[in-house]
């Protein structure tokens, strides 16, 4: 059996190389599933004027960050948790909520088992594979997954599939099931078309079983400012609130938290190209053999190689190209030989379907 452990987290290239003893070299890295477009340039233009802010303390609970939501999402104070990026806030939630068993579909982010598991959870695995469609996750048969559960966590969409599941079955497993939390992580909300048709995230203030872990760092190119919230009905948020360090968001975070409210038109474009970029991708990879690729909601696709019986054949190559992508083997529940590659900017892209096509056809 394989040994899963040594397959790392995306961003790592370096770790490849090593593994399969191919020298460095400069890569594009299709493993890291940031917005392509990078940082809004009002972010980049007071870059420079952000140093002061490293001699001032940032507000005690994170005013800048709460100020986002209130204003974009048109939620209370009362339902933010401001966060140092949303992973950060799954394990304060696992530790607040401490449910005895929970539900963790797979695959999924590795991070939702750990984090229960941590806080002395039960998890209770559960294949993704028989609740999706079309890329679109069946809510009707949630329950039937949780019977025995006290709470599930579930990507909307998930990573690394990139499926997505509605609004409505949501909310009707919070109101059919009040006395179990259901957490969605909408990390990869904000590059979904039309977000209203599946987001919960201005549902938590009538809902005290929902919670929403959001993100502001992917779509807006900022991971290593780590920024995102905790939403949930004020009664959990100021659970999580009164347990909080002060100072979790740093001066320059909330610097940029404000800045991203004037970010209409970044938002609107991103959305749009990314959407037309995926459209074209899916047609040109039908007519290339040896790999299935599956675009999602979100904005990477999830693929399987078909050509050899060896995923490390296409790392070795694609490193040769200069070229990276997210290896799925350790997602616990597959088998294949799947991985991840980020949409990233069209000539890119045509550099890793070149390359694929050129290896198929060897």
């Amino acid at each position: 059996m394989m040994d899963v452990s040594k397959y790392q987290h995306g961003g790592e290239p370096n770790a490849l190389f090593k593994r399969l003893g191919i020298a460095e070299r400069e890569v594009t890295d299709f493993s890291v599933n940031l917005n392509y477009r990078g940082v809004p340039e009002v972010v980049q233009q007071k870059w420079q004027s952000m140093m002061t802010a490293l001699t001032t303390y940032p507000s005690l609970n994170g005013d800048g960050v709460s100020k986002l939501y209130m204003t974009k999402y048109q939620l209370p104070n009362t339902a933010i948790v401001p966060a140092n990026g949303s992973a950060e806030m799954m394990y304060r939630v696992a530790a607040a909520l401490h449910p005895r068993r929970v539900v963790v579909f797979h695959p999924s982010f590795y991070h939702y088992e750990k984090a229960f598991v941590t806080s002395g959870s039960e998890v209770i695995h559960t294949p993704l594979s028989h609740l999706t469609s079309e890329a679109t996750i069946d809510g009707r048969h949630i329950l039937n997954c949780c019977q025995n559960a006290d709470a599930v966590i579930i990507g909307n969409p998930n990573n690394p599939t990139g499926d997505v599941i509605a609004r409505e079955a949501l909310i009707d497993f919070t109101q059919n099931n009040p006395e179990k939390y259901l957490i969605v992580d909408e990390a990869f909300m904000p590059f979904v078309e039309r977000p209203g048709d599946y987001s919960v995230l201005k549902d938590v203030v009538h809902h005290p079983n929902l919670l929403v872990l959001h993100s502001l760092t992917k779509f807006y190119a900022l991971p290593g400012i780590r920024l995102g919230a905790l939403l949930a009905h004020p009664s959990i948020a100021s659970r999580l609130k009164s347990t909080a360090p002060p100072w979790m968001i740093n001066t320059i975070g909330e610097r940029i938290a404000n800045d991203l409210l004037n970010c209409d038109d970044f938002d609107r474009d991103s959305i749009h190209s990314l959407s037309n970029e995926k459209r074209r991708l899916q047609k040109e990879y039908e007519t290339i053999e040896g790999v299935t690729v599956s675009f999602g909601a979100a904005n990477f696709a999830f693929a399987k190689w078909r050509k050899t019986e060896e995923l490390d054949d296409l790392h070795r190559f694609l490193l040769s190209q200069g070229l990276h992508v997210r290896d799925c083997r350790n997602f616990k529940g597959i088998q294949d030989q799947a991985f991840r590659f980020a949409v990233l900017h069209p000539s890119q892209n045509d550099r890793l379907s070149a390359a694929l096509k050129k290896i198929a056809s060897t």
